[in-house]
């Protein structure tokens, strides 16, 4: 198991004292054509994961931060609609 159990990266972030967040809440506008937007919340479980599908050829325990582009790029695989523009309204700890 060691190094390459899937949770192994985030338990090391843990230990160091960084955390990382219960929720982060979005919202989302998409295409002109959809003319619509979306209120999004995603928990701890959904965060890891998209650091383990979406980061995986990055050392994310060098960063304490995700980038908006990956997130972009979850939000646009999890709902098959390309979003226009992502605004974080809310990140809890």
């Amino acid at each position: 198991m060691g190094v390459f159990h899937k949770r192994w990266s985030i338990k090391k972030l843990e230990t160091i004292g960084v955390n990382m967040p219960e929720r982060i809440d979005l919202t989302v506008f998409w295409t002109p054509e959809c003319d619509s937007m979306s209120y999004i919340s995603f928990y701890y479980a959904d965060i890891e994961d998209m650091l383990y599908e979406y980061w995986q050829d990055k050392q994310f325990l060098l960063f304490t931060f995700i980038p908006l582009e990956l997130i972009r790029e979850w939000v646009w695989d999890q709902y098959c609609r390309e979003p226009e523009e992502i605004v974080i309204d809310s990140i809890k700890y």
